[in-house]
C-alpha cells in the first residue's frame, strides 16, 4: 500500500510539473508594504489637497502607494471602491483634475482608495503589488468588502492580482474601463520599427507595452480564464469615440492604428472596442455599428454611454453613474461575453507602411479610397508631398509636432478619389504610415479561433490573408510576402532571434503561408505585406508560441550556414561568410516587409565563401535579413544597415 501510495505521489508530482511547464512567469518585484496618504475632501474643479501620513509626499515616488478618501457619512454598509490607474498614469488620474471620479464617489457616500502601481512595469508585478495593497486598505478601513475599478492597463494588473496572486478572495466585484483585455495594436507599434511614432503614448519600449502586444495577452488569457482562482465577476465598459483626444498632439487617424474597424466595434484611440471585452464578463451598452439611412444609406453610430475616448471614460459623470447603477451584480442593458472569445484570430488593416530616405521615395493609393491621411516621422520637417502632376500638397497641420530625439510628426490629408502614385520628397530619413478609408483592406487569419488562443511548439502555423473592396473579394493581382520574429521569450526577456521569411501562395481567393519550423515558445511578431496595382496594404501583429523547448535536430542544416557579417550594423561595404556543400544554393536579402531586395551570385562556389557587398543607395537605412538556400533547407541572419 505504501509503495502505490509513493508511485501515486510521484505521478502527481509529475503531472503537477508537466500541467504548469508552460507557465514560467516573468521576475516579479517586490516594493513591500505601500506607502499610505490620506486625501482632502474632494474638488470637482481643482483636485484636492494632500495630508501626508508621517511623510512629506514630494520626498518620494509615487509608486506602491495608496491614497484613501474621505470618509462619508453613512457609508458603512456600501462597498469600499479601489481604482486602479492605467499605463503611463498614476492614481491621480482619479481624483484630479474637474469631473473626477473622487468628487462622485465621496458625493455618493462611498469609501474609496486610490493606487499608484508602477506606469511601465507589466502585469506580474503591478498585479504582486496591488494584492499585497488590498490586505492593507482591508485593514486601514477594518472592511473587507473590496470593489475594484481598472482603467486599462489597470484592469489587467487586476486581473494578474486577483488570479495569480491570490486576491479574488478579497474582492466582490469588478468594473473595467477601456481595457485591453486582449491587447492593443499600439503595443504592436511601440515595440517595432515605428516606436518614435507611439511614445508620446507609450513613453518607451518597456515591458508594460511588451506585456500588451496582442500574442502576449492571448498568453495571458489562456492562463488566466481557465485558473480555479478566475472567480470574481467582471462588468466591462468600453469606449469607441476616439477624437478628438484633445490631452494628446496626436491625430486622430494615427490613433486609429490602435485596431478595431467600425464593422467590429471601433475604438477609443488606443484599446479597440473589442479588446474591452473579458471572456465571462458582463458588458455595459455595446460598441460602434452599422446601420441605413432611408434603408440604403449606410452609417456608423453607437451608444452614448460609450461614445467617449479612452481617457473621457476615467471622467466621474461619464462611468460613475453606470458603475454605481451596477452595484451588487444589479445589470442592466447588458451582454454576457461569451467564455471562448478572440478577436485577435483574424486582424484587419487598411494602413500602409513607407520607409524611405533622402531622396523621392514613391506609394500608391487605391481606387475608391475616400479618406486619406498620411504620416510622416522624420527627424524635422523637411518633406513634401506630390502627385503624379507634380502637384504639391500642405501639411494639415501648420507645424510639425515633436515627438522625440529630434523626431516630429506631420500629417497630410489627400482628397477622396486620389487614387494613383505620389512621392514623398524628403531631406532626412523617414517613417511614413498611409491610411485609406473606404479602399482595400487586408485581413489577415493567423490559425487561431476563439477556442484556441496560442499555438503549441511543433504546432504548424497558418496565416490566411483576404484582399477586399467595398465589403466583396479582391479578384486583381496581388503579391503577398512577410517575416515572423520572436521578439521576446514566455517571461518577457527579449531574444537575439532571426528573422524568418514567410513565403505565401495564392489559392482560392486567399494567401495562404505555412511555417513548420519547430518554433520555440516565445511571443513572434508577424509583418504581412501585401501589394498590387496602385495599393499596398501592411499587417501587424503578434501570436504565442507555448510548451516545452524541443532540442533541434541534429545536422538539420549542417552543411548550411551564414557565419559571419561585417561590420554589422554596417554601411557602405559588407563582408559575408557563408559555407555551403551544395550547387545551386541561393543567397538574398529581405526587408522586414519579406520583399526581395539583393541576390548573390555564388558562381557555384562550395565550402566556404567569402563575399563582398558594396551597399547602393538605393538600399534603405534599416533592418534586413540574409537568408541562404538550398532545397528546403533555409538559414536566416540578421543584418542592420545605417
Amino acid at each position: 500500500m505504501k509503495s502505490k501510495f509513493n508511485l501515486l505521489f510521484i505521478a502527481f508530482l509529475l503531472l503537477s510539473q508537466i500541467s504548469n511547464a508552460q507557465f514560467d512567469n516573468p521576475n516579479i518585484e517586490d516594493y513591500g508594504t505601500a506607502t499610505e496618504i490620506n486625501l482632502g475632501h474632494p474638488d470637482t474643479n481643482e483636485g484636492v489637497q494632500f495630508i501626508p501620513i508621517g511623510i512629506d509626499l514630494w520626498d518620494g515616488e509615487d509608486v506602491n502607494t495608496i491614497y484613501y478618501g474621505q470618509v462619508p457619512q453613512n457609508s458603512v454598509n456600501k462597498p469600499i471602491m479601489v481604482f486602479v490607474h492605467g499605463y503611463a498614469s498614476n492614481a491621480s488620474v482619479w481624483f484630479k483634475g474637474e469631473d473626477n471620479m473622487y468628487w462622485d464617489v465621496y458625493r455618493d457616500g462611498y469609501r474609496s482608495a486610490f493606487v499608484s502601481l508602477t506606469p511601465n512595469h507589466h502585469m506580474w508585478t503591478n498585479g504582486n503589488m496591488l494584492a499585497n495593497m488590498l490586505d492593507q486598505i482591508i485593514a486601514h478601513f477594518g472592511d473587507d468588502n473590496i470593489v475594484l475599478v481598472g482603467w486599462s492597463k489597470g484592469s489587467v494588473d487586476i486581473d494578474a492580482a486577483l488570479v495569480h496572486s491570490g486576491a479574488h478572495s478579497k474582492v466582490s466585484q469588478v468594473f473595467t474601463l477601456s481595457a485591453p483585455h486582449y491587447g492593443t495594436g499600439i503595443a504592436e507599434l511601440a515595440n517595432s520599427i515605428l516606436l518614435s511614432l507611439v511614445n508620446i503614448i507609450f513613453m518607451q519600449n518597456n515591458d508594460a507595452t511588451v506585456c500588451l502586444k496582442r500574442g502576449y495577452m492571448n498568453y495571458f488569457r489562456s492562463l488566466t480564464d481557465i485558473h480555479p482562482n478566475n472567480t470574481v465577476h467582471y462588468t466591462t465598459i468600453g469606449a469607441w469615440g476616439n477624437g478628438p483626444l484633445n490631452r494628446l498632439i496626436i491625430p486622430q487617424e494615427y490613433l486609429y492604428l490602435a485596431g478595431g474597424s467600425k464593422d467590429s466595434g471601433g475604438n477609443d484611440g488606443v484599446v479597440p472596442y473589442y479588446s474591452s471585452r473579458r471572456p465571462g464578463g458582463t458588458e455595459l451598452f455595446s460598441g460602434q455599428r452599422k446601420e441605413y439611412l432611408l434603408d440604403f444609406i449606410p452609417y456608423y453610430t453607437g451608444p452614448d454611454e460609450t461614445n467617449l475616448d479612452h481617457y473621457e471614460i476615467t471622467r466621474g459623470s461619464k462611468a460613475w453613474p453606470h458603475i454605481k447603477a451596477n452595484l451588487n451584480n444589479a445589470y442592466q442593458y447588458n451582454t454576457l461575453t461569451p467564455i471562448s472569445y478572440n478577436p485577435n484570430a483574424t486582424v484587419t488593416s487598411n494602413m500602409q507602411i513607407v520607409t524611405g530616405n533622402a531622396g523621392k521615395t514613391s506609394f500608391a493609393i487605391e481606387e475608391n479610397a475616400q479618406k486619406v491621411t498620411v504620416l510622416i516621422s522624420a527627424e524635422r520637417n523637411a518633406h513634401l508631398i506630390r502627385n503624379e502632376k507634380g502637384e504639391a500638397y500642405a501639411a494639415k497641420n501648420s507645424a510639425s509636432e515633436p515627438l522625440s530625439n529630434n523626431i516630429n510628426l506631420t500629417t497630410y490629408e489627400l482628397e477622396p478619389n486620389s487614387s494613383g502614385k505620389y512621392w514623398i520628397e524628403s531631406d532626412k530619413d523617414f517613417t511614413a504610415l498611409i491610411i485609406a478609408e473606404g479602399g482595400i483592406e487586408a485581413h489577415l487569419n493567423t490559425g487561431l479561433s476563439n477556442k484556441k488562443l496560442v499555438y503549441e511548439n511543433g504546432e504548424t502555423v497558418r496565416l490566411a490573408l483576404t484582399l477586399t473592396q467595398e465589403n466583396n473579394n479582391y479578384e486583381g493581382e496581388a503579391t503577398v510576402t512577410g517575416t515572423i520574429l520572436r521578439t521576446t521569450d514566455l517571461q518577457l526577456r527579449q531574444t537575439k532571434d532571426n528573422p524568418q521569411i514567410v513565403t505565401f501562395k495564392r489559392h482560392q481567393g486567399q494567401f495562404i503561408a505555412e511555417i513548420n519550423k519547430n518554433l520555440p515558445p516565445g511571443i513572434y511578431d508577424i509583418i504581412v505585406n501585401a501589394s498590387g496595382n496602385n495599393f499596398t496594404k501592411t499587417v501587424l501583429t503578434s501570436i504565442a508560441v507555448t510548451g516545452d523547448v524541443r532540442p533541434i535536430q541534429a545536422n538539420a542544416s549542417e552543411s548550411l550556414s551564414i557565419d559571419n557579417i561585417y561590420p554589422n550594423p554596417g554601411k557602405g561595404s559588407i563582408k559575408i561568410n557563408l559555407m555551403t556543400d551544395h550547387e545551386n544554393t541561393e543567397l538574398s536579402v529581405y526587408n522586414m516587409f519579406g520583399q526581395k531586395v539583393k541576390d548573390f551570385n555564388l558562381h557555384g562556389e562550395l565550402g566556404h565563401v567569402e563575399l563582398q557587398w558594396s551597399i547602393s543607395n538605393d538600399i534603405q537605412p534599416g533592418l534586413y535579413i540574409l537568408q541562404l538556400m538550398h532545397g528546403n533547407k533555409k538559414v536566416t541572419k540578421k543584418l542592420i544597415i545605417e
